[in-house]
């Protein structure tokens, strides 16, 4: 499992909430890594989308993602777009 307390410190991560989140849940899932990401990596983080399928190009500066096709409500009437 991560060390989520060094990658939090070594990101500059000081909000006590945002910290104690982050360790639930690493711990919950059992995260082998845990990465702090900025704005500024904007545009690393959709290259990446886009080279696994995850993203899809919709024009320029536009990009269209879809659900996993079983991710639905059970009932029509209960599906929110």
């Amino acid at each position: 499992m991560v060390d989520v307390e060094r990658v939090l410190d070594e990101a500059g991560l000081t909000n006590t909430y945002v910290r104690d989140y982050v360790a639930r849940w690493a711990g919950i899932t059992g995260a082998d890594n845990v990465e702090v990401v900025t704005a500024s990596e904007d545009a690393r983080q959709i290259e990446l989308a886009l080279a696994t399928g995850e993203l899809l190009p919709a024009g320029e500066g536009s990009y269209y993602s879809r659900s996993y096709f079983k991710d639905t409500a059970r009932a029509e009437e209960r599906t929110i777009v």
